[in-house]
């Protein structure tokens, strides 16, 4: 029994830090593709100029889309709760990959000993929970989905900050699954319709 919970904890875990890894990327991701679509003719045309935009801490590209990029109504809000929550997502991020240690937040449980070799939790458990309770700090399950929330908000604040018909073009962009790209003219669309025909000749004998 406790092998079987023991590989589900494992599971758990290698999922909650892919999750958690990977929602600051997603966000990075679709921040630069804004900028790569829309960036105004000038900034495209100046790879120096181009990359230095790219380079930016990702809270000032998004403070300067409005500015750097075509088909922005307004800019995007970035006292909004949204975005509060995106930079809070990124720090987090930062100590994952920095190995920041934080022993009052990494905390699960209190343990006394008696006798100086005896542990007395605090939270009555058994061994098995006692074993594998602290396996999923830090990458719950449901952290893990909140982080992903926090980057679908995000999204959602952006492109709403769009006029409609770049909305829809980009939108549209990032459903595609056979994206295209002219070098001749930097022009980005899409190749082929999402929907395909199948259909076979029959001849009579």
């Amino acid at each position: 029994m406790l092998a079987r919970e023991s590989a589900r904890f494992e599971e758990a875990l290698k999922l909650g830090v892919t999750i958690r890894m990977l929602a600051p990327v997603l966000a990075e991701a679709f921040i630069n593709l804004i900028i790569f679509l829309l960036a105004k003719s000038d900034i495209k045309s100046d790879q120096r100029l181009y990359q230095d935009i790219i380079r930016r801490g990702i809270d000032v590209r998004v403070k300067s889309l409005h500015i750097n990029c075509n088909g922005f109504a307004k800019a995007v809000a970035t006292d909004s709760i949204e975005f509060k929550a995106f930079q809070t997502l990124m720090n987090k991020r930062n100590d994952f990959l920095h190995g920041n240690v934080d022993p009052t937040v990494l905390r699960y449980d209190v343990v006394h000993f008696d006798y100086r070799t005896i542990p007395v939790f605090e939270k009555r458990a058994s061994f098995g929970e006692l074993a594998l309770s602290h396996r999923l700090i830090q990458v719950e399950p449901e952290r893990a989905l909140e982080d992903f929330e926090i980057v679908t908000g995000l999204v959602a604040i952006i492109m709403e900050c769009l006029e409609p018909k770049y909305r829809e073009a980009v939108s549209a962009l990032m459903r595609a699954t056979s994206p295209g790209w002219r070098p001749k003219d930097g022009r980005v669309g899409i190749l082929f319709p999402e929907h395909t025909v199948h259909s076979v000749l029959e001849l009579e004998e």
